[in-house]
């Protein structure tokens, strides 16, 4: 296994921890939606009943109570400093010598993770509009009820049911701004020794969960300066999306491009860091192995049909922007 092997599979691994950081800011918000929901029917348990005249004293008094403490710091700075550290200390595992020797200042890292962004707004921005868009799905289930004449707990039904919809939203929110901090330092660390690297490979999980558009950039590669390599594909940075399971990965240059002597380095292989790209089943080969049931689930029915008469490949499904084609411009090409 050459060096950018053992990259990719230590990387591969990380993810599945990261996963667990994820986890562990969703268990948080969910505990902090739970509080908020037994405060929210402890306080209407205290009415007798809900009419006209009492609903709108009720509605401020439960809008006022939906202040949920989402900040996440704590947690995203730690992961901040933690990836920075993993960065070094794998490459230079991996390539058996000491090729990463600087890193972004922790200032800089932190800069980072107190400002996670979210479709284009921080984290806390994105978790503020939430906030808000549950004290309006409060109100309005709330006139609802009464309006139809609903019992108090056919309320509490109702508030269960607008704040399962918030936490959803703010577990996504959490989930993608985790993953994509650690996407943000992993860059800071890669412009600080961009002179050991040639390149990026896109590395995605193969299964029946993956998105397409994830799925088709597998093992695809782009030069450091984000042109593809060998394809058509643009640059696009990870997360990809929600619930992007993907990851790009550095490609090392080898110690020749390096320019170091392997005879001077004790105890290497000339094959320890060759410069070589993982090597590893293609998504279309992956594919190919699998059932027409499986392939025609992964695709849909169009697709798939298309796809069996051989009329399109998997790379036809999108265009070179990554947007999916539909069926009627498949069908064109």
């Amino acid at each position: 296994m050459n060096a950018n092997e053992t990259l990719r599979d230590a990387y591969i691994l990380r993810g599945i921890l990261t996963e667990r950081v994820a986890n562990n800011s969703a268990s948080k918000i969910k505990r902090e939606y739970k509080k908020i929901l037994d405060d929210l029917i402890k306080q209407i348990k205290s009415y007798d009943e809900i009419n006209i005249k009492s609903m709108n004293k009720l509605i401020k008094e439960l809008r006022d109570r939906i202040k949920p403490n989402l900040t996440l710091a704590t947690d995203l700075q730690e992961l901040a400093l933690s990836e920075a550290s993993f960065v070094q200390s794998t490459i230079n595992a991996s390539a058996t010598i000491e090729i990463l020797k600087k890193l972004p200042k922790d200032s800089t890292l932190l800069r980072i993770a107190n400002a996670p962004i979210y479709q284009g707004s921080t984290v806390l921005e994105a978790f503020s509009l939430e906030n808000e868009k549950l004290k309006q799905r409060v109100a309005s289930q709330i006139r609802l009820a009464v309006m139809n004449g609903e019992s108090i707990p056919e309320i509490n039904k109702r508030l269960q049911t607008a704040i399962g919809a918030t936490y959803n939203e703010a577990e996504k929110i959490a989930r993608t701004a985790t993953s994509g901090l650690v996407n943000r330092v992993r860059d800071e660390v890669y412009k600080e020794n961009e002179d050991i690297f040639k390149g990026y490979q896109w590395v995605a999980t193969l299964d029946g969960s993956t998105r397409v558009e994830h799925f088709i950039r597998d093992g695809l590669q782009w030069d450091l300066n984000h042109n593809p390599i060998g394809h058509d594909l643009k640059w696009e940075e990870v997360p990809f999306g929600y619930n992007c399971r993907c990851i790009i990965i550095p490609i090392l240059k080898s110690y020749k491009e390096l320019g170091l002597n392997t005879k001077e380095i004790t105890g290497l292989t000339r094959s320890s860091l060759d410069g070589s790209v993982p090597q590893k089943q293609t998504a279309t080969k992956w594919f190919e192995t699998k059932g027409s049931e499986f392939q025609e689930k992964f695709l849909g029915k169009g697709r798939y049909e298309l796809f069996k008469d051989g009329k399109i490949t998997l790379r036809d499904l999108i265009d070179k922007n990554g947007e999916i084609l539909t069926i009627k411009e498949l069908e064109k090409l």
